[in-house]
């Protein structure tokens, strides 16, 4: 999460690609084997940082999605 603060602090958009492989990077530092930064993983991640692209803030905002959800269920 500080990498992605550092980024954003200076003006770069961070992309779920590049935040999947900061996360590939950590876990192999950590040793965890295991670890899949897949697109749900990555949802998980934005959904309980708050972290949306633009498009999907002003959804949220107008109401399309409801929150905590993906569908808007």
């Amino acid at each position: 999460m500080k990498w992605y603060v550092q980024e954003r602090s200076v003006g770069i958009n961070v992309h779920g690609v590049e935040i999947m492989s900061a996360a590939k990077r950590l876990v192999v530092k950590l040793g965890l084997p295991d670890f899949k930064a897949s697109d749900g993983w990555l949802w998980c991640f934005r959904n309980r940082h708050g972290l949306f692209n633009a498009t999907n803030s002003y959804l949220y905002t107008i109401g399309v999605f409801s929150s905590g959800t993906a569908e808007g269920k």
